[in-house]
């Protein structure tokens, strides 16, 4: 396909001088029409106006035709026209000097009724035939009864001569409008398609791995929102990849790690013989390692699955049953720590009703065994872990807080990042990084928002609110 016909520029050229020459097309034989009927109309209404003169001062008697009321008693002279009177095609009583011995031909039907104006042809007058515009009155006659026809005539060689100088004015006006129309509507697409042009040639030869440059300033029509639209969309695009590639090189770290633990113990345990202690201990090192392995692979499956990955099934889901069910899964965690969980459900409503949100049970309870882990591992013996939901509005708000050390303030924006670790890891335990991440993905999953900070009166809390269903 030639280059030119995927142009938007020249097609849209195109298409404005296409329509273009339509309107000046059909302008230019509108005012050509009315022109001409303009002319006509003048013409039949000077030629009306000498017939009725002539009607008005001639005289026919024995003695033949005369103008008595004329000054001079002779015939009228009109300067351009042609006339004639007479009774029948074969009786004319005087016709114009002008004439000669031509005849203007007969009203069309013979009769000598009252006509419209015509085009006729005059022949006889001159080197050749002529188009003269004739028309004609009758006036009653007396004694016989017969009527009296009353002629005049004009060439219509100057009307024509004038129809054809406007025709070529306007051909030339219409050429000379057309060429402007083409050079300034090629120049204002042009001006138009140069950020979509630019912005094909940056796609090109764009990979995911480079950092997105933005186009520059955009002006506010469609073609400025659609390159911001596409500036934001290849700046996510290369913030995603470079996501995506900093987690899969973090999650191949992770998985890496526990394998490294395994196989380093097992070489050590070949190099000679051990008692059945040091085999108890490579097993019970070997059980961690592959505990830790399997929680982070079921961590990458749920957020796989958090991302859409995977189906969800939604469908209402009672806040204070999930809740319940996540205390009584972490009830024998807290005890070990000397950790009390202290929970607060949502008030039943009218008819006993609990509070619904729409989401996927499954990843609901991750999200809370997630929030309830963080919470136990931080929090000091003895202290509470407060677990708390309640109303607010179109939103069920669920609250997760513990009593420990708090998240460091340069912190608080990172603790939802894949794999982020805190500055002091020995301070603020062991983990692989991914429990808040699914909490966010989670939370986003259903429509929701999820807040971290600090309490004021110590310890770190998480607030998770997400729309309610009926």
């Amino acid at each position: 396909m030639p280059s030119w016909n995927r142009s938007v520029r020249t097609r849209l050229t195109a298409g404005v001088l296409l329509i273009f020459a339509l309107v000046c097309a059909l302008a230019g034989v509108f005012t050509d029409r009315q022109r001409a009927r303009d002319f006509r109309a003048a013409l039949d209404e000077r030629l009306r106006d000498v017939c009725l003169s002539l009607a008005e001062t001639v005289r026919v008697d024995e003695q033949g035709v005369s103008f008595p009321a004329a000054p001079s008693g002779r015939p009228p002279r009109y300067s351009g026209l042609y006339w004639q009177i007479g009774s029948g095609p074969d009786r004319i009583l005087m016709r114009s000097t002008n004439l000669g011995a031509a005849a203007l031909p007969w009203p069309a039907g013979g009769d000598g009724l009252p006509g419209a104006a015509e085009t006729r042809t005059l022949r006889g007058l001159g080197s050749g035939p002529i188009e003269i515009r004739t028309l004609h009155v009758v006036r009653p006659g007396s004694g016989d009864g017969s009527g009296l026809v009353v002629q005049a005539a004009a060439d219509t060689s100057a009307m024509r001569r004038s129809l054809a100088r406007l025709r070529r004015v306007l051909l030339l006006a219409g050429l000379a409008g057309l060429v402007g129309a083409g050079l300034l509507c090629w120049l204002l697409t042009g001006r138009v398609v140069a950020p979509l042009a630019e912005l094909a040639e940056r796609s090109a030869g764009f990979s995911p791995r480079d950092r997105w440059e933005p186009l520059g300033p955009a002006g506010e029509d469609e073609v400025g929102v659609l390159v911001r639209a596409i500036d934001t969309m290849g700046a996510r695009a290369a913030a995603t990849v470079q996501a995506q590639e900093r987690f899969v090189a973090d999650a191949s770290h992770e998985l890496k790690t526990p394998l490294a633990v395994v196989l380093a113990e097992a070489q050590v345990l070949r190099q000679q013989p051990r008692s059945v202690e040091e085999y108890r201990a490579f097993v019970a090192t070997v059980e961690e390692e592959l505990v830790q392995l399997v929680y982070l692979v079921e961590s990458l499956l749920t957020l796989a699955r958090a991302h859409g990955g995977v189906p969800c099934s939604f469908r209402p889901v009672a806040v204070n049953e999930v809740l319940m069910e996540a205390l009584e899964q972490f009830g024998p965690r807290a005890r070990d720590g000397d950790v009390r969980l202290a929970a607060t459900l949502v008030p039943p409503g009218p008819d006993d009703q609990d509070a619904l949100v729409s989401g996927d049970p499954q990843l609901l309870r991750v999200l809370l065994q997630n929030l309830l882990r963080n919470a136990i591992r931080y929090s000091p013996a003895g202290r509470p872990v407060e677990v708390s939901a309640r109303l607010d509005g179109s939103e069920v708000e669920l609250c997760v807080r513990d009593h420990g050390p708090g998240i460091p303030t340069d912190a608080l924006r990172q603790v939802f990042e894949p794999f982020f670790r805190m500055p002091d890891s020995e301070q603020w335990g062991e983990g692989v990084g991914l429990g808040l991440t699914l909490v966010r993905e989670i939370t986003h999953l259903h429509g929701g928002t999820v807040q971290a900070a600090n309490h004021p009166d110590g310890g770190a809390e998480f607030r998770v609110r997400l729309p309610r269903t009926k």
